[in-house]
């Protein structure tokens, strides 16, 4: 967590429990590090320097399949990762569900790992982002990968190219 830039997004929004994090933030690379700019509703904005995902992790604590709870617990990694690969697939129609696997294996090897593509790098992003706006270990954040993982294979394998691409626009198109 960020503690840094927790602070810096507080002292914008005038209402704390409304803070959101969406369109109004931009992602740019400066000197081979992310900077996150996030626009609060005043208008007001936050320009900082996000850290590697390595180096964002907090805690040990276990991601544990069993857990009938564990989707609620780890909301915030789910979203930022699915919805970031919901939103390029409107932007790039064309992209298929093994392109989304390929960085997802890739992610879960090595989060902080130089990607040329673009949905690689908004992953990261997004990822980054939420580590530091949230608590989470490397095994919750793994597991959470896994199971997105687990959940393309699986639509990919039942209903083809785009199997797990057109689940998630009828899962974010139906909220």
């Amino acid at each position: 967590m960020d503690d840094e830039l927790i602070k810096k997004i507080n002292e914008l929004e005038d209402d704390k429990d409304n803070i959101v994090i969406g369109q109004n933030t931009f992602y740019t690379i400066v000197n081979g590090m992310t900077v996150v700019e996030y626009t609060a509703r005043n208008n007001r904005k936050v320009i900082h320097e996000l850290g590697l995902i390595k180096n964002s992790y907090s805690g040990n604590e276990v991601f544990d399949y069993e857990d009938k709870t564990w989707d609620n617990k780890n909301m915030p990694i789910l979203i930022s990762i699915e919805n970031a690969i919901y939103s390029y697939y409107l932007s790039y129609p064309d992209i298929k569900d093994k392109t989304v696997i390929n960085i997802l294996v890739r992610l879960i090897s090595n989060p902080d790992s130089t990607f040329s593509s673009d949905l690689g790098l908004l992953l990261q992003n997004n990822l980054k982002l939420c580590l530091s706006l949230n608590r989470f270990s490397k095994n919750e954040v793994t597991g959470c990968m896994k199971r997105i993982l687990k959940s393309a294979k699986r639509h990919h394998a039942e209903n083809g190219k785009t199997g797990y691409l057109d689940f998630l626009q009828d899962f974010f198109t139906r909220r």
